[in-house]
């Protein structure tokens, strides 16, 4: 959110005011409003617990989804309700002979209350994960409910047009299905990795001579199928290892050691079988003094390295494909040529991140005050860059009074 600061953004018209709203954040937001008139609902993927939610705090709900949606969450979850998918002929996605995706894509709530309407979308399905836990970015539109609510989508009192235009009522066959299996055996993987993340991970750091011991003590949580967990900065494969009261590695670098801890979860039962694999955060015992400096002192080595580092933290894309090209091992040879010249006009890019990028300027202060512990990575900074930087910083600090 910090990379918005200063952003103005322009609402549409008809409607007042609008909002960002960034979910999974910490907070547990809901969608505004604690009771409403009616709710249109426009989701590929819905779930029970978000369906009975709305339908708890919505006087009318109009549903549109996927036919298989549906039929998974059956008639019973709905009652009443208005259900709707898109005719055929609206799901052909097919563009000059070319097959892309196709079916109902579109993630939108519309709140209607009294004369007012609210319009949410954005990334987030209309599940209780998207709303409850998941990272997802939405924008809300405030207006009147006669030109950007429920009847204003439907084209209702219009005669013609609106989004009922292309759309078919549906009824569900099945009133209360069973979850599948599937289902079931991937909702328990995912209670099991939330319960871990949310649970003590103590990781020690040891030294072991010019090298480091790494220690994790388990929670006391039962173990599901087979886990693995292995430091995150090493490779998962190489360095896994099975669930037990306390796992060690031996003989890691400076460069090993992390709070980071990849964790991988196979469940299987009656013939089927879920994998995943999550990042998680430990606690760090025994952190090695000074770390963040000395690892610097390793990446950095020349004066190229600092400038394309500095092209990097101010968003520059080239430089950012070079370093995810250089991570992965692969030929970064025309990426280097693009982001690394000692050229790079660097106060053209200082200048737009004041304009509009603070945290990108943030990142670059934070790299200085690690490098002013170490006289000699300052001496790696490009020539000129401290007069370049003390007025740009200047006229930052001074904004963000």
């Amino acid at each position: 959110m910090t990379s918005l600061d200063g952003v103005a953004f322009e609402v549409p018209i008809p409607f007042r005011s609008g909002d960002l709203l960034p979910l999974g954040l910490g907070a547990e937001p809901e969608p505004p409003d604690r009771h409403v008139d009616r709710a249109v609902v426009i989701s590929p993927f819905l779930d029970s617990r978000f369906v009975a939610w709305m339908r708890q705090r919505a006087g009318q709900c109009t549903w549109v989804s996927r036919a298989e949606t549906f039929e998974r969450l059956g008639s019973k979850a709905f009652a009443d309700d208005d259900l709707y998918v898109l005719q055929p002929q609206a799901e052909d996605d097919d563009v000059q002979g070319e097959s892309s995706l196709s079916g109902l894509h579109a993630k939108v709530l519309v709140l209607d209350k009294g004369g007012s309407a609210k319009v949410i979308t954005g990334s987030a399905n209309a599940t209780w994960a998207a709303w409850n836990g998941n990272a997802e970015f939405d924008v809300v539109l405030n207006g009147p409910s006669a030109s950007c609510g429920a009847a204003a989508l439907f084209g209702e009192g219009r005669g013609q047009g609106g989004l009922r235009t292309i759309l078919l009522p549906y009824e569900i066959d099945s009133i209360n299905p069973a979850k599948p299996a599937a289902e079931v055996l991937e909702e328990e993987v995912e209670d099991w990795l939330r319960a871990l993340a949310v649970a003590p991970l103590d990781l020690h750091v040891e030294p072991d001579g010019e090298e480091f011991y790494l220690r994790l003590h388990l929670p006391a949580v039962a173990q599901l199928g087979t886990v693995r967990i292995a430091p995150a900065p090493l490779p998962f494969e190489v360095h896994a290892k099975s669930w037990a009261g306390e796992l060690a590695w031996h003989r890691l670098t400076l460069q090993d050691i992390s709070p980071y801890l990849a964790v991988e979860v196979v469940l299987e039962r009656n013939g089927l079988k879920v994998t995943r694999r999550r990042l998680l955060v430990a606690d760090l015992h025994g952190d090695v003094p000074d770390r963040q400096r000395k690892l610097l002192a390793n990446f950095l080595r020349s004066k190229k390295d600092v400038l394309r580092l500095l092209v990097l933290l101010l968003g520059d894309e080239a430089a950012a494909e070079l370093f995810a090209a250089e991570l992965t091992d692969r030929d970064s040879g025309a990426l280097r040529n693009r982001a690394g010249e000692e050229r790079t006009p660097l106060f053209e890019r200082l200048v737009r991140a004041l304009a509009r990028d603070h945290a990108a300027l943030r990142r670059v202060d934070r790299l200085l005050a690690d490098m002013a512990s170490d006289p000699g990575l300052l001496d790696l900074l490009p020539d000129g860059f401290g007069e370049l930087w003390q007025p740009v910083r200047q006229v930052w600090r001074e904004q963000d009074r």
